[in-house]
C-alpha cells in the first residue's frame, strides 16, 4: 500500500504525457496542412461512421441511434466510431476532433503498460519507461496521427493483458468480469 501515492503520481504523469503528446502531434498536423489534405481510404471510412452516428444521435435521439449502433457490427470495431459521436457531441465534428478523440486510447495504452509492469513486475518504474519508449514507436506515432482502428486495438489489448494479470488468472471476480468486457470492445 505504501507504493499507491506513487503509483497514482505515474498514472497522472502518463495522463500528462498523453495529452501533451497528441497536442504536440495535433500541432504537428496543422503546421503540415494535414487537416487540409483529402482523407486516405482507412480513416475516411472510421470518419464516415462516426459522422454518421453523430448526426443520427443528435438528430432522432437514443433510440434511433440504438438501432443503428445494434446493426453495425458487420464492420471492424464499432464502438470506436460509435463513441465518436458522444465526443462529437461535446467537442464538434471535424478530423481535428477526431485526432483529439484518440488520446483516451493513448492515455489507456500508456496506463494500462504501466498496470502490467506493477501488476505482473512489481515495478513502476519499468512500467514507465516502457510507456515512454512505446510513445516512440512509428506505429504507434503514426497511429496517433490519423483516425484509424489501430490505436484502440493496440490500447483495449492492452488492458486486457492488464485485467488478466489483476484477476490472478480468473481467482478475482471484479477484474475477470472486466476483462471479459475489455475483450469484449
Amino acid at each position: 500500500m505504501k507504493n499507491r501515492p506513487r503509483s497514482r503520481a505515474l498514472f497522472l504523469l502518463c495522463v500528462g504525457l498523453a495529452i501533451g503528446y497528441q497536442a504536440a502531434n495535433i500541432r504537428s498536423l496543422e503546421r503540415e496542412g494535414y487537416f487540409e489534405l483529402p482523407v486516405e481510404a482507412d480513416e475516411a471510412g472510421f470518419l464516415l461512421k462516426a459522422r454518421q452516428a453523430h448526426r443520427l444521435l443528435l438528430t432522432d435521439g437514443l433510440r434511433a441511434y440504438g438501432r443503428f449502433f445494434a446493426h453495425s457490427f458487420d464492420q471492424r470495431a464499432p464502438l470506436f466510431q460509435h463513441l465518436t459521436a458522444f465526443w462529437y457531441v461535446v467537442f464538434g465534428d471535424s478530423r481535428r476532433a477526431s485526432v483529439w478523440y484518440l488520446t483516451i486510447y493513448l492515455i489507456l495504452l500508456m496506463t494500462s503498460l504501466l498496470g502490467i509492469s506493477i501488476t505482473g513486475f512489481k515495478s513502476a518504474g519499468h512500467g514507465m519507461i516502457a510507456a515512454l519508449v512505446l510513445m516512440g514507436f512509428p506505429i504507434i506515432m503514426g497511429s496517433s496521427r490519423a483516425f484509424r482502428a489501430e490505436l484502440p486495438l493496440a490500447a483495449l489489448t492492452s488492458l486486457s493483458v492488464c485485467f488478466l494479470l489483476l484477476s490472478r488468472y480468473f481467482a478475482l471476480t471484479r477484474y475477470s468480469v472486466l476483462l471479459g468486457v475489455s475483450l469484449g470492445l
